[in-house]
Formats: C-alpha cells, structure tokens, sequence
C-alpha cells in the first residue's frame, strides 16, 4: 500500500467529527478526499457521511444509500479529488472489519485503504490504537498491522 500522508489538523478533524455525529451511541463514516499519484496519496479534506442524504446508521453499522454515494462523487468531481481512504468507527476496541465492512467499502477499489477507529471514536487520536486494512480486489481485504509505515500524519495542510 502507499503512504497516506494527512495533516495533523486533519487527522484530529477526523476522530472530533466522527464522535460528533455518532454521539458515543453508534458507528459512524467519513472519507478522506484528495490526490491520490503512483506513489502517495494526500488527504486534503474530510468528508462525513453522516452529512450526506440518505444515510443509515446503528450502533454496529453505517450504510450510505446509493443517492448519498451519488452525492459524494459529484462533491468530489466537483472539487477535483478522489477518495483516498474509507474511514469508520467501531463501537468497542476492535478494529478488525466485519462481514459488513468488507461487503460494502465506499467504492471497490483494489488498493483501497479501509480505516476503523476504536470506541466511536473516544479518547485521543492515536494511530497505534486504529485498524488499517487494504482492498486486494474480488472481496479480498489484509489488514496492515505496522500502521506508522503507511499513515503519515504531521504538517498543516
């Protein structure tokens, strides 16, 4: 997988917004949008999903209906960025991905980093404590366990 690089501005807008919207009662969703080259891929913004149309969620899932997906690729042209990373909350410290997860990533696209953060997002942003997991293609997912090799945060944006 290529690195990831993200401000630390960003980085913490992440794990803020997504305790925001899932309230410490359920899961909530994000992506990173940027550029994505042959060799990194640079987050330049957040966007939730929970800010979009149509959108479902429990305390174990998050779905994005198909006219909120239609919404947030629009944004995207719209902007000139791809998405770089599918970002989630867990409820609990596992990071791992579900059945779910793995059924129904943002887009299927092999390279696709998958990003679980812990305890709908609680406590202070640290990497150690996420699930970083790579799209291989045909349904297939790894997860990465050496997270500082490929998430770069520091920097302003």
């Amino acid at each position: 997988m290529k690195p990831i690089f993200i401000s630390l501005q960003l980085w913490n807008e992440t794990w803020s917004g997504l305790r925001k919207r899932g309230g410490a009662r359920r899961e909530s969703a994000c992506i990173w949008a940027g550029d994505r080259t042959k060799d990194s891929e640079r987050v330049s913004r957040v966007v939730y999903l929970d800010d979009l149309p149509d959108v479902t969620a429990g305390m174990k899932h998050h779905r994005a209906s198909r006219e909120a997906t239609r919404a947030l690729f629009q944004d995207l042209r719209k902007h000139g960025e791809q998405i770089v990373a599918d970002v989630h909350t867990h409820p609990r410290a596992w990071v791992g991905l579900s059945t779910v997860d793995e059924e129904h990533p943002i887009e299927f696209r092999p390279g696709l980093p998958a990003i679980v953060i812990p305890n709908l997002a609680r406590g202070s942003p640290r990497v150690e404590a996420i699930g970083l997991h790579e799209y291989l293609g045909h349904g297939r997912w790894q997860r990465l366990e050496e997270v500082q090799l490929y998430l770069k945060i520091g920097g302003s944006e």
